[in-house]
C-alpha cells in the first residue's frame, strides 16, 4: 500500500515532472494529505471502481446492493487489517453504505458511499461512487452517518 513507482520526465526548461495518478502533486491534493495517504485513496478507489463493475449489469434491486455493501466491506476490513486505517474509540476506521437511499435513478447505474480514514490522517475521507454505463465517477462528498453505521 504504501510503495509505488514515481517515473520522473524531463520537461521544458529541463524540469522536472511527475507524470501519472501517483503523485497527484497539485495545490489542492497537498490538503489531502501526505503521498502515502494519497497513493492509499487512490488504490481504494481504483479497486473498490473495478470489483463493482458487475452491479451495472445486475437487477437494480436490494439484494445486489447488499453483495456490494459487502464486498467493499469485506476488502476494507482486510486492509483495516493490514493497519491502513486510523483506529478511534473501538470504530473500524472505515464505512461503506450501498442502499435504497445511495442510489441513482432507477436503471442507470449504482452509486455506493464510502468514508475511510488513511492511518495518521486528521479526518475521514468521503467519496459517492457511481457505476454508470458512460463510467465511473469517484467524487469527494460529504453524508450524514446514522447510529446504526459505524464512523470512521
Amino acid at each position: 500500500l504504501r510503495a509505488g513507482v514515481n517515473p520522473l520526465l524531463t520537461g521544458m526548461q529541463r524540469r522536472l515532472l511527475f507524470p501519472g495518478l501517483v503523485t497527484a502533486a497539485n495545490g489542492r491534493d497537498r490538503q489531502r494529505g501526505s503521498l502515502p495517504h494519497q497513493r492509499l485513496v487512490k488504490f481504494v478507489l481504483r479497486h473498490v471502481e473495478r470489483g463493482t463493475r458487475w452491479a451495472l449489469f445486475a437487477p437494480f434491486e436490494p439484494s445486489v446492493w447488499t453483495r456490494v455493501e459487502k464486498q467493499v466491506g469485506d476488502f476494507l476490513s482486510s486492509l483495516a487489517e493490514q493497519d491502513a486505517f486510523e483506529i478511534d474509540q473501538g470504530q473500524p476506521g472505515w464505512l461503506v453504505r450501498c442502499d435504497a437511499q445511495t442510489q441513482l435513478a432507477a436503471g442507470h447505474g449504482m452509486r455506493l458511499l464510502l468514508a475511510f480514514r488513511p492511518k495518521g490522517a486528521r479526518q475521514p475521507l468521503m467519496y459517492a461512487i457511481a457505476q454508470q454505463q458512460s463510467g465511473t465517477t469517484a467524487t469527494r462528498t460529504a453524508f450524514a452517518v446514522s447510529d446504526h453505521d459505524s464512523t470512521p
